[in-house]
């Protein structure tokens, strides 16, 4: 059987930021050392933290991490540009603050009082 991709090729890649830039929602383009794409690389390695996380807890705790991956997805799309209504990012920050306040008051939570490598 011949398959339907024999000739058709895609790149994996655009080369639009051979330049050292990148493009934003709407076209802005930054360079890709910019402290906005470094947070949209944190939050991105944030969700996907969280992700992995979502299959190790119970259901109760699967509903925050998703609210929580939600809020986070919300923030990155502001970040590029895609502007959420009045009030809306903020409401999504208190959301995440709320979240984290929660976790660490939890009572199977202890904060660490030592590092060690």
């Amino acid at each position: 059987m011949r398959s339907l991709y024999n000739n058709y090729h895609m790149s994996i890649t655009t080369k639009t930021g051979d330049d050292g830039t990148t493009a934003l929602f709407g076209g802005k383009r930054l360079l890709k050392s910019d402290m906005l794409i470094e947070a949209y690389g944190m939050i991105d390695e944030v969700t996907s933290f969280i992700g992995l996380a979502y299959e190790s807890v119970d259901e109760e705790d699967k509903g925050t991490l998703s609210s929580c991956q939600q809020s986070l997805y919300l923030i990155m799309a502001d970040l590029s540009g895609a502007k959420l209504p009045n009030g809306k990012l903020n409401k999504e920050v208190i959301i995440i603050e709320n979240l984290i306040t929660a976790g660490t008051q939890a009572d199977h939570f202890h904060m660490p009082y030592m590092f060690m490598i």
